[in-house]
Formats: C-alpha cells, sequence, structure tokens
C-alpha cells in the first residue's frame, strides 16, 4: 500500500494539522481550546 491519499496529523501551538502524507502540503488545521488529553486519529471510523 502506498502513501497516496494519507494524511498526517500533528499538534503544535496550541493546533491540530492534517498535511498530505505524499507531498507534505497542509492540507488543513484546527485549533484545540482547552485539551483535558492529546487528540488520538480512529482511522476505521476517519474521526480524530
Amino acid at each position: 500500500m502506498g502513501i497516496r491519499g494519507l494524511q498526517l496529523y500533528f499538534t503544535a501551538g496550541g493546533r491540530i494539522y492534517a498535511l498530505d502524507a505524499q507531498t507534505g502540503q497542509q492540507k488543513w488545521y484546527q485549533p484545540l481550546l482547552n485539551l483535558v488529553s492529546a487528540p488520538v486519529v480512529d482511522g476505521r471510523r476517519n474521526r480524530i
């Protein structure tokens, strides 16, 4: 399986970012407010 269509997620500076795994281009970001714990990606349900 290649990396085409896959995204890489990471947090920094109070935001969560999604990058295109093939190109490294930022797809989107979202601010994270008042987090108690770090976000987790559920690949089976395509949710964060």
